[in-house]
Formats: C-alpha cells, sequence, structure tokens
C-alpha cells in the first residue's frame, strides 16, 4: 500500500455456468494470479458522468490502479459488499504506470 492506493479491491470475471432449469447463469469468479490489488476509488466528476455515461449505464466513480492488462470491460471489482461494475479502461499517460477505470456502482 503505496501512496493514494489504499483502497483494497477484488477483480472478479464473469463465468458462464449451466443452471438447473438447461440455461446459463453468471456467476463470478476473483482472477487465480492477483485476486486483490490496490487502488483509489474516487467519485467520477459531473464532467465524466455527462461525457462518458450511456444511457443504459451511469459513470459513478473512477478507480486508479497500478497498470495491468488482464482487466476487460466486461469485468468488475469488488470493495467488501460495494460492487463497481467497468465500463472503461484508460491510460491516463499511455506508457503502462496507471491504469484508470471508469465504473458503475450498482448495489449487491
Amino acid at each position: 500500500m503505496i501512496g493514494p492506493f489504499r483502497q483494497r479491491l477484488i477483480i472478479e470475471k464473469p463465468v458462464l455456468t449451466p443452471d438447473s432449469g438447461g440455461g446459463q447463469a453468471t456467476v463470478w469468479q476473483s482472477l487465480a494470479d492477483a485476486p486483490a490489488v490496490w487502488g483509489k476509488i474516487a467519485h467520477a466528476s459531473a464532467e465524466n458522468m455527462r461525457t462518458l455515461s450511456r444511457a443504459e449505464h451511469m459513470i459513478t466513480h473512477k478507480i486508479s490502479l497500478r497498470y495491468r492488462n488482464d482487466i476487460l470491460p466486461t469485468y468488475r471489482l469488488r470493495k467488501g459488499n460495494r460492487i463497481f461494475y467497468v465500463r472503461s479502461l484508460l491510460q491516463p499517460d499511455e506508457r503502462s504506470r496507471f491504469l484508470e477505470i471508469l465504473v458503475e456502482e450498482r448495489p449487491n
């Protein structure tokens, strides 16, 4: 835990599993190589909310992490019982040092 990265976050990916009705259900599974990472959670600015939100999604927070190349827009991050669904991934300096993730917080 260094500097502003003080929030312990779990990265989860969706996994489809068969359900009893013959369909598929989504379960969330932690990444095996690094299930927990340190990050910074900040409320999204009004500009980010207005510019980057789509009708079906609302950008509520920006999560900053050290750079990783294994997070996809279909993933989510969890901090305790708070769930953050990934909506957009940005590299602010384009040098693979940090990753900014625009997320939508939704109830569990």
